[in-house]
């Protein structure tokens, strides 16, 4: 929680004005009320996290961060997050999934509207197709 009147939003290697839009968005569309607290979100290694298929992301590490619940390690998490909370398609779905089995996740969360082009991969790694940011919040942190 914040101790000042207004929360303080620090971003490292992610655009402040992605991460206001994407904290809004859990606001708004998952009920996550990030009004009262400060938030800090750290890209390690010093990388720039400007590609949209990131944002999908970031509102799961924002959301483990404020539910108190890590997500687990063996899950891969990308898509790009719209103002209504939408998950769009991103390019390169498959390479990407490819690369997560390469580097041994188990369950990778993708765009719905990416899935045909995943199929084939379906029987090395779980792959669930997410069409709102809300549905990802309830898949990786069910009780």
């Amino acid at each position: 929680k914040t101790t000042f009147g207004q929360p303080r939003r620090m971003p490292l290697g992610i655009d402040y004005n992605k991460l206001v839009l994407l904290l809004a968005v859990l606001e708004k569309r998952c009920g996550l009320a990030f009004g009262t607290y400060d938030v800090y979100v750290n890209a390690m290694g010093g990388i720039k996290l400007n590609e949209p298929a990131c944002d999908l992301a970031v509102c799961s590490a924002l959301a483990s961060a404020y539910l108190g619940k890590p997500i687990d390690k063996y899950t891969a998490v990308f898509g790009e997050v719209g103002l209504t909370g939408e998950v769009r398609a991103v390019s390169y779905c498959e390479k990407r999934v490819a690369e997560c089995v390469k580097m041994g996740f188990k369950k990778v969360l993708i765009p719905a509207k990416n899935m045909k082009s995943v199929i084939k991969y379906t029987d090395k790694i779980t792959v669930v197709p997410i069409l709102y940011v809300n549905t990802m919040i309830k898949n990786l942190f069910k009780d």
